[in-house]
């Protein structure tokens, strides 16, 4: 069981002066649906990058989605593997 940080907003700071990558076709999806906003989207990429996980996992383990969300996710990530 990984364990979750405390639920705050200095769980990891932000380091990088770079402007955002664009989103990919999963946080996309999150967004158009309406599940995250963008600054959710952009929050949980710096934790990911802490955590070393898949963007879908973190989410999860951040309880900002639930068990159908994340298994949604995941089938599109394979899709979308499997695409190129």
């Amino acid at each position: 069981m990984i364990a979750l940080p405390p639920a705050n907003d200095s769980i990891v700071p932000n380091v990088s002066d770079e402007p955002p990558r664009p989103l990919s076709r999963i946080e996309q999806s999150l967004l158009r649906r309406g599940i995250l906003t963008q600054e959710q989207i952009y929050r949980a990429r710096e934790i990911q990058q802490a955590w070393l996980g898949p963007l879908p996992m973190v989410l999860w383990q951040l309880g900002w989605i639930d068990t159908p969300i994340l298994e949604s996710l995941l089938d599109l990530n394979e899709a979308l593997a499997t695409e190129n």
